[in-house]
């Protein structure tokens, strides 16, 4: 359910300012509005101080603590932080650009201009050549010059030859390049890369020893967070001479006793509540059944909400996802995985990913396992494939062969989890539009979509008739026909309603056109619940097969062979999460949302309160 929204107007005197801010931060109930979109200097630096801390704590959290700080405030300890992050990041820069000019001095060993330089002034002229290895010892006895010196390779294929005399007289050859001295020799460029090396090992240290102070930096950062908030707050105000005012949303029930809950907190105010206007925008708020709580763990790691006059579909999310997540994954053994992990390191994942995202990855198991047993897969391995294996797999093997529900060939299996997929595909659409139709009603459009749930009903008979005609009932197609065509009439009927009857048929019927063609493409796009359910299970089943082979090679194979399956039922699980979103996510984001009007438009509730 969205939860009603009321505008409210606070008012108080103005020398109740940081009391009255002080109260609505300690409710937590006022979604603030600025009264200036242009935020203040004072509401930019909280802001970047914000930004600063959270920097620094994602780098502090993941170092090793170690060392000792000293005496340093929070404060000072984040700012240090991302300082040494800005220096390291141009140190490393620098330090990149020493290794390329490193790589390039090499061959000049000590030389550099300033030696060159040196001996010019003193008449001995130096110049220096890169030739092709194969010609550096002709070129060298062919030289005209006092001294040649063979500084070694310089390139591929090339030597650097150097000549030096009283004057340039030698002769240069064709295939001879001139090449100048380094600005630096490589000492210098050395030298200057170990003291920026230096520098970095000394600040790596620092941050270890600066994440000892990590929780000081976290009670510091919720303190930040509650000055820019209150800062924000400030920019959404009116300030006057003696009147300080403020305006934002609240909940409906929060809004009727917002006045005798601020002066229960010792500030007198005057408040006005009023109804939303239809051009006004509240922010949205969804209130979770109990039982479908855990679906919010999704919706916050989206970022998506519907509008505040669209419609909640939590609670259709919570029954379908998990079963077009068990579908998709497919396995018991998967199930188990994803039922118990999470509560293994329960506190881990509720403090990484919140405890509604925790309780639907246990859903989601719960749901694949009792699917995996229904259609008799364990890690890829089937009941007949445990009985094979004697012992106390055999029992196992006899029990899931018991739990089995979905059985018969490769070819009957595919074609029965086509058919669930369709009827499910169905009657998820079928629902939105019911779900529609109840929220519009009783405006006449509520029709149309009545009529859209008929038809969806007939197109499930033409796709099945399309799939299965060979052993389809012949009064199948005749009869999914009728059923569209009856549920189309009040489509077009309603679907764009006008007072003149041809403009509302002729509207209705151009309208609807599109979305038919959509009807059927929504519904035969459940197929994909099959499609990948079945990868999976190939996935695990030739991780499985490739291990027997290379355990077969001997008793010394099986390590490699335990490595292998266990890597592909890993992938396999990786896959299966990547599915879920990519494909469970989308039949309900997407086409499921569409049919129930539903375009994900709203902006969150994010009342001004205390991060404490």
């Amino acid at each position: 359910m969205i939860v009603a929204m009321r505008k409210v107007l606070i008012a108080a005197r103005a020398a109740d300012r940081e009391a009255l801010l002080a109260a609505l931060a300690d409710l937590g109930v006022v979604h603030l509005l600025p009264v200036e979109t242009a935020p203040s200097d004072e509401e930019e630096a909280a802001r970047a101080a914000v930004t600063r801390m959270e920097r620094a704590i994602d780098v502090l959290g993941g170092r090793k603590a170690a060392g000792d700080a000293g005496a340093i405030e929070a404060l000072a300890a984040g700012d240090e932080t991302v300082d040494i992050l800005r220096r390291g990041s141009e140190l490393n820069n620098r330090l990149t650009a020493l290794m390329r000019e490193l790589s390039a001095v090499e061959p000049w060993g000590e030389t550099s201009r300033d030696q060159i330089d040196a001996l010019a002034a003193d008449g001995v002229t130096v110049n220096f050549w890169s030739v092709t290895s194969a010609r550096a010892t002709e070129v060298a006895s062919e030289a005209q010059a006092d001294a040649v010196i063979d500084l070694g390779a310089f390139g591929t294929g090339r030597t650097l030859l150097g000549l030096a005399g009283g004057e340039a007289t030698w002769a240069k050859p064709a295939d001879a390049i001139e090449v100048s001295a380094p600005d630096r020799s490589h000492a210098v460029v050395a030298a200057e890369a170990a003291e920026i090396d230096a520098t970095l090992r000394a600040d790596a240290q620092r941050l270890d020893a600066l994440a000892t102070r990590l929780a000081d930096l976290r009670s510091a950062l919720t303190t930040l967070r509650d000055g820019a908030a209150a800062s924000s707050a400030a920019r959404g105000a009116m300030n006057a001479a003696d009147l300080f005012a403020l305006q934002g949303w609240a909940p409906a029930d929060a809004a009727e006793t917002l006045a005798a809950d601020l002066a229960g907190r010792g500030v007198g105010v005057a408040v006005e509540t009023q109804t939303p206007g239809e051009d006004e925008l509240p922010p949205t708020q969804i209130g979770y059944a109990s039982w479908a709580g855990p679906i919010q763990g999704l919706f916050d790691i989206l970022g998506t909400l519907p509008g505040y006059r669209e419609i909640d579909l939590s609670s259709f999310f919570m029954v379908a996802l998990p079963i077009f997540a068990a579908m998709l994954i497919g396995d018991t053994g998967y199930g188990l995985v994803f039922a118990i992990a999470p509560l293994v390191v329960w506190k881990k994942i509720t403090a990484a990913a919140g405890k509604p995202t925790a309780q639907l990855v246990v859903v989601f198991g719960v749901a694949t396992l009792i699917w995996g047993l229904m259609t008799g897969n364990v890690f890829g391995l089937s009941p007949h494939d445990l009985q094979q294996a004697g012992g106390v797999w055999a029992g196992l093997g006899s029990a899931l062969d018991r739990a089995m529900v979905i059985r018969g060939s490769t070819d009957e299996v595919r074609a029965i989890l086509i058919q669930i997929s369709f009827i499910l595909g169905s009657v998820h659409l079928v629902l939105a539009h019911l779900r529609a139709a109840a929220a519009r009603w009783p405006d006449q459009t509520a029709f149309a979509d009545l009529g859209w749930a008929v038809v969806l009903v007939g197109m499930l008979g033409v796709i099945w008739q399309l799939f299965f005609g060979a052993t389809a009932p012949a009064w199948l197609a005749r009869s999914s026909a009728v059923v569209v065509a009856v549920g189309w009439l009040p489509v077009i009927l309603f679907g764009s309603p006008a007072r003149n009857p041809i403009k509302r048929i002729l509207g209705g019927f151009a309208a609807s056109l599109l979305p038919m063609i959509g009807a059927f493409g929504d519904t035969m796009s459940y197929i994909r619940l099959m499609a990948v359910g079945m990868a999976s299970f190939y996935i695990a089943l030739a991780f499985n097969q490739l291990g027997v082979t290379i355990a077969g090679a001997g008793a010394w194979a099986w390590p490699m062979a335990a490595l292998v399956v266990l890597f592909g039922h890993l992938l396999n699980i990786g896959l299966c999460l990547i599915a879920i979103f990519a494909h469970g996510v989308r039949l309900n984001m997407l086409e499921f949302s569409n049919n129930a009007g539903v375009q994900w438009a709203g902006h969150p509730y994010e009342p001004f309160a205390r991060r404490q």
